[in-house]
């Protein structure tokens, strides 16, 4: 079974915009896994319903439905010892959850300045 990555997308499925959801993009490529990307739009509440959510980002994995984006590290962690490690061992896990708070609180707010133009330039045009 293919994991499946629900991620906002603007009007073009490959222009996935979510800060949280290249995370994970960045996460299974650096675990070496496949994937297929699920592009969601601002008003697509509806396709991610089932997650429990009304956020991105959602993974489905093998009948696992994970959202959050360090909750879907930790689980791709789990599920996939075999594959480089994302966040490391026990030990390892504050510092690495350290750098996700960082990003969230500093290096996000910076990106979102550099990044509104481009994404309103690309938003899909649903009526």
């Amino acid at each position: 079974m293919t994991i499946e990555l629900y991620e906002l997308a603007g009007a073009e499925d490959d222009r996935p915009f979510s800060l949280y959801c290249w995370r994970i993009r960045f996460a299974l490529e650096h675990k070496q896994l496949d994937f297929e990307p699920m592009g969601c739009r601002f008003t697509d509440k509806d396709v991610i319903a089932f997650s429990g959510q009304d956020q991105v980002t959602v993974l489905v994995d093998t009948g696992y439905v994970i959202s959050a984006s360090w909750a879907v590290a930790c689980y791709l962690e789990q599920a996939y010892p075999d594959r480089p490690s994302l966040v490391g061992r026990s030990a390892e896990q504050p510092l690495s959850r350290f750098c996700v708070d960082w990003t969230d609180t500093v290096l996000h707010g910076t990106l979102i300045r550099l990044l509104a133009s481009d994404i309103y330039a690309h938003l899909h045009e649903k009526k």
